[in-house]
């Protein structure tokens, strides 16, 4: 019996409240220091999408710049951007190859000392993957593009997505992080995809958690009790439960005519807010949750009421998707 199905009643609500949105997307213009150089901005964007894994260990990663309080990813793009606007080469495959440790943590140390957990393996993905550019595409992401002649899959093995996964920060079997480079690289005009009817959303615990509190997916009696539980998940069910999610927001793409790179910026936009609060949260929360994409949507009312399908509040909403916080899973950098 599989543990955990997509269900389709729910895809039609999702796909409805996105509609209603009217999303105008994202350009990311403010988020990378190089718009006037495209050498840079495309390996700056590689980079950080390389070590774009879970931050928080025994302490959360946050901290509060020049007045704005941020966390995770949202924190390291920052620090990064800082660094690479007073060193423009910093992000490239020749330094990146020879980068230490101590020298990739002191990029990322916020003001009071907090670092993103696991700096050691950061450290080695992202030489990993500069000595890959290096000895494969003459120290070139554009290069590795050319030889996938634009393609993410092809029949013979060469597409974009093949040849990202011989790095290890890229190796993960659903694609995570190539999904979330190649998204990020044609937002900014850096890459064009010959086949994008095979873009799928960077699946991470964000946006397997709010397929699971949607309802969007259902998890089988038993399992539905250890994730409310708390138990870790073994390997096999967390990527049964990272599949059904890729199939559900597959299925929402389709239904609701919006591309998945781009609702993608919706769920897991709102959704990390959302996790931020104890499960289940009331409308007051909800209210309460205030993010740079709120300007690119069509409505106020149409925002909340997508977050209320998102979170498993509607009137419709299946139990216990409400009740769902992020799953207890086993240690990786995939996601």
């Amino acid at each position: 019996m599989d543990q955990f199905t997509v269900h389709e009643p729910r895809a039609r609500l999702v796909a409805e409240a996105l509609v209603r949105l009217d999303y105008r997307p994202d350009s990311f213009a403010g988020l990378f220091p190089f718009p006037e150089h495209p050498f840079r901005e495309r390996h700056f964007i590689f980079f950080l999408a390389a070590i774009d894994h879970n931050t928080h260990g025994a302490e959360r990663y946050q901290a509060e710049l020049e007045g704005t309080f941020l966390h995770g990813s949202d924190l390291m793009y920052a620090l990064a951007r800082g660094a690479a606007e007073l060193d423009p080469d910093l992000f490239t495959p020749k330094r990146m190859e020879q980068i230490s440790e101590e020298e990739l943590a002191a990029l990322f140390g916020t003001p009071d000392g907090k670092l993103p957990v696991g700096m050691a393996r950061r450290a080695e993905l992202v030489r990993d993957a500069a000595r890959l550019l290096i000895g494969r595409y003459r120290g070139d992401l554009a290069e590795l593009f050319r030889q996938a002649h634009g393609y993410l899959r092809c029949s013979a093995g060469g597409g974009i997505l093949a040849r990202l996964a011989e790095m290890k920060a890229y190796a993960d079997p659903l694609e995570k992080k190539s999904f979330l480079l190649v998204k990020l690289l044609r937002r900014r005009g850096l890459l064009t995809v010959r086949d994008p009817e095979q873009l799928k959303v960077p699946v991470d615990h964000v946006l397997y958690t709010m397929a699971l509190r949607s309802g969007l997916v259902r998890a089988a009696a038993g399992t539905a009790g250890a994730l409310l539980s708390g138990r870790v998940l073994s390997e096999a069910a967390l990527r049964e439960l990272r599949c059904s999610a890729l199939a559900g927001y597959d299925l929402v793409a389709q239904l609701s005519g919006v591309p998945v790179d781009q609702f993608d910026d919706l769920v897991w936009g709102y959704g990390r807010e959302c996790l931020r609060y104890p499960a289940p949260l009331d409308p007051e929360q909800l209210a309460a949750i205030a993010i740079d994409l709120d300007r690119h949507l069509a409505s106020r009312s149409a925002r909340d009421a997508f977050l209320l399908v998102l979170n498993g509040l509607d009137r419709e909403a299946p139990e216990p998707g409400r009740y769902y916080s992020v799953p207890a899973v086993p240690d990786t950098w995939f996601f």
